[in-house]
């Protein structure tokens, strides 16, 4: 449908002198040469605005209604791994409505609520939560030197290729360590390179949180130039990394020691952000 030319304001204006002077429509448009659909509508805004100026023009009506929305952010925060996809499918079945991922994607957005990937935690059951808050009251008056003596040791999976199996999830800024929010993991989920480490604070990575310093350990093999091509040669690249880690990193690692315990205590036991 080709737009037609919009009047300027001295047209609008002529038309409205004119209907004032009691013309009817017939006789405005043999007096302008305007078609009687053209100046209509310019008659019934000023009738009932008493304006000419055009409206202030809000684009593209929205798809979804404040219902629907609201429907939407339901299913996102009951099933936070739901792709965009079946949310869009989720709202055309139960509101006949089609929207696009996109649409679906600045909603949730609209609402804070903004893909992630998983964080990864330990699986905690409530057994656990009750035995990690026990734990950390008992050791809340410990201070760094306690923490000095402390031998920690804990083994690890190391993959070849990689292995992260990162979930995506929709959560709020200071969501991440909901239980919904993590991806909960197992020790050994399959096969590669185990290793056994440990540390203390006031030696090197050879003699401690050791979750930390693997986690680190495995970062740093990442950033090699080249991946390693096999285990063997991924055992030379892990050796060769774990001796290079200084004990001021590792010391600060046992020293975060009680701020850990303060953390889990304040979360009744629950995941803690280290």
């Amino acid at each position: 449908m080709v737009k037609t030319r919009e009047l300027c304001m001295e047209e609008k204006s002529k038309i409205i002198k004119l209907h004032e002077k009691g013309l009817n429509p017939s006789q405005i448009a043999q007096k302008t040469q305007f078609k009687r659909s053209t100046f209509v509508d310019i008659i019934k805004k000023w009738s009932t605005t008493r304006t000419l100026a055009n409206c202030q023009r809000l684009g593209r009506p929205r798809v979804t209604k404040t219902r629907q929305d609201r429907k939407l952010i339901q299913l996102a925060t009951t099933d936070r791994r739901l792709t965009l996809s079946k949310l869009a499918k989720s709202v055309e079945n139960d509101f006949n409505l089609v929207a696009s991922p996109k649409t679906i994607k600045r909603r949730l957005h609209e609402a804070n609520l903004k893909g992630r990937r998983a964080r990864k935690k330990p699986l905690l059951s409530k057994k656990n939560i009750a035995k990690r808050l026990k734990w950390a009251r008992d050791h809340e008056a410990w201070t760094n030197n306690d923490w000095n003596k402390i031998l920690w040791s804990d083994e690890s999976k190391f993959c070849i290729f990689g292995n992260n199996g990162s979930k995506f999830v929709w959560r709020r800024p200071g969501e991440a360590l909901k239980n919904e929010c993590l991806q909960p993991t197992v020790k050994h989920g399959g096969g590669s390179i185990m290793i056994w480490g440990s540390m203390a604070a006031n030696g090197s990575p050879d003699l401690n949180p050791i979750e930390n310093l693997l986690s680190h350990l495995a970062s740093r093999v990442r950033a090699r130039p080249t991946p390693p091509k096999n285990a063997k040669e991924l055992v030379s690249f892990l050796k060769e990394e774990w001796e290079l880690i200084g004990s001021d990193f590792t010391t600060k690692l046992v020293h975060s020691m009680p701020r850990r315990i303060a953390e889990v205590t304040r979360a009744k036991g629950c995941h803690i952000p280290y």
